[in-house]
């Protein structure tokens, strides 16, 4: 018995030991937890900062925002006017409206930095007066506590493809509301680094709304179809580089040539839109397949939305398909395919490549260089082309084919008969001769 009580006395102890060393450890914490409060100089972390990494969501919303943004300032904006009685154009709201949509789609920092109001809101936009396009070309993304906040960096076009100048501007998008506001970069800068962003808060109005969008395949694919065509257009070395390296170096060389072929094909390249597409899925990027009316072929290899390449045809550089769809042919199933690839090097306009792989005797007698060879081919195949493959004939090693050319728009009723001569060589060449 004397055992046990020695043993219940030592297990008290030990129990009230314990509770006043955890009293006292409560104690010391909550006086850190204070003294930290009072002494220590709290500062903000350093937002999370990507370049180059943007979600194809916010990229179509920094879109839409955007372009609402050019909108609002346009004060030529079909939107404000109406067509009288007298079938003139008058404005069908006053200017106290515009600036009232104007200021809402401002941020609250830029309004307090400027000391902006509703009658002085023109002085801190953007000056436009006529529809633009604003093309994103890199986009810095700074994720705060309140929002997502993009500076982003482009240029400004007219409907025209006229280029009218580079721009930065920072867009502040609240997903989670569906908000966003703007903060117009008037000054000239040269990079993201010389930029400065402050957090912000988004508060709604009626007009801050973020626009729906729809994104599947067909709407991404036409959206860098479209996109690159107006980069092409109006800033060609621009469009240069998003080229894909290999493809650029072999069709055009330098970007002096591809810029020829713009020049060249202006009018008609103006007028081209997606007909039909196709979207593969990769493991490391999408591809989207774009064909336009006249069957002309279109590759973008996607890794994000402004991490793209293109390729403008798909002979210049041979499929896998073609390679083992020829490598199993037999001589006429491989001539038939060069012819195909033939005319559709004159589809794209591309007759560097068309005049390259005529026999050398031939080209010379018949052209000469490859500008007259050009000029002989605009004006007596002015058209984009389907084939009807006719006759067929072998003699010895060269391949004799009749075969009738059609509008592939189907505009023109008109056909041309044309006898290809051609001779199949090594690793996928061959040379070739037309009837004249």
């Amino acid at each position: 018995m004397k055992k046990i009580k020695i043993l219940i006395v030592s297990i008290v102890v030990l129990i009230l030991l314990i509770g006043i060393i955890l009293f006292a450890l409560k104690n010391g914490e909550q006086n850190g937890s204070r003294n930290s409060e009072n002494n220590v100089e709290v500062v903000n972390e350093k937002p999370e900062d990507t370049r180059g990494e943007i979600t194809t969501t916010s990229y179509y919303k920094l879109q839409g925002c955007i372009s609402q943004y050019y909108d609002y300032v346009n004060k030529n904006n079909a939107a404000y006017y109406r067509v009288d009685e007298n079938g003139k154009n008058v404005k069908s709201v006053d200017e106290e409206y515009i600036t009232e949509r104007i200021y809402n789609l401002l941020s609250e920092n830029y309004i307090n930095k400027n000391k902006i109001t509703k009658n002085n809101v023109y002085t801190y936009v953007d000056n436009i007066s006529e529809n633009v396009i604003f093309n994103i070309l890199d986009v810095k993304v700074i994720k705060n506590e309140k929002s997502y906040q993009y500076i982003v960096h482009g240029y400004i076009q007219t409907l025209q493809n006229e280029f009218l100048k580079e721009n930065f501007l920072i867009i502040n998008l609240d997903e989670t509301n569906n908000i966003f506001s703007v903060e117009p970069l008037l000054n000239k800068y040269n990079s993201f680094d010389e930029i400065l962003v402050e957090d912000v808060a988004i508060e709604k109005n009626e007009d801050n709304k973020i626009l729906n969008v729809k994104i599947n395949s067909e709407s991404q694919c036409k959206n860098y179809f479209t996109n690159f065509k107006r980069i092409m257009l109006s800033k060609p070395e621009l469009a240069y580089n998003y080229l894909d390296k290999e493809y650029r170096e072999k069709r055009f060389g330098d970007v002096g040539v591809f810029k020829k072929y713009v020049n060249d094909n202006k009018n008609e390249l103006t007028g081209i839109t997606v007909e039909d597409y196709l979207a593969n899925v990769y493991e490391e990027y999408n591809e989207f397949v774009c064909k336009d009316k006249y069957g002309r072929t279109y590759v973008f290899d996607v890794k994000d939305p402004l991490n793209y390449s293109v390729k403008l045809d798909t002979n210049t550089i041979l499929t896998d398909k073609f390679k083992t769809t020829y490598d199993s042919g037999e001589t006429k199933e491989k001539v038939l395919l060069n012819i195909n690839k033939w005319i559709q090097m004159l589809n794209n306009r591309d007759y560097s490549s068309a005049y390259k792989v005529l026999d050398e005797t031939f080209r010379n007698n018949n052209f000469g260089n490859e500008d007259k060879f050009e000029e002989y081919m605009r004006e007596k195949y002015p058209l984009h082309y389907s084939i009807t493959f006719n006759e067929y004939n072998e003699e010895n090693d060269v391949s004799i084919v009749a075969i009738t050319l059609k509008d592939i728009t189907n505009k023109d009723t008109t056909t041309k008969d044309l006898k290809i001569i051609m001779k199949l060589n090594e690793n996928y060449d061959f040379v070739m001769s037309f009837e004249i």
